[in-house]
């Protein structure tokens, strides 16, 4: 199962809190650990703005990306 689809079933059985979930990811994977350093302390503008930029420079869009997971 893929972080994303782990942290979305979490979730749903966890009273919608994926916390500890993402902090297990984050002591396993080194990409997650950075991830979260990088959007703690941001606020909801600034992670969306942040993931834009993120997506701007893989040439899609954060829509786009929802869309192909599914969701």
């Amino acid at each position: 199962m893929n972080p994303m689809a782990m942290v979305m079933q979490m979730m749903r059985t966890r009273n919608g809190n994926p916390a500890p979930l993402l902090e297990q990811l984050a002591r396993q994977n080194p990409a997650m650990r950075q991830a979260m350093d990088m959007a703690r302390g941001k606020s909801p503008q600034e992670l969306r703005q942040i993931a834009d930029n993120m997506a701007r420079q893989r040439g899609t869009t954060v829509d786009n990306i929802i869309k192909q997971m599914g969701f």
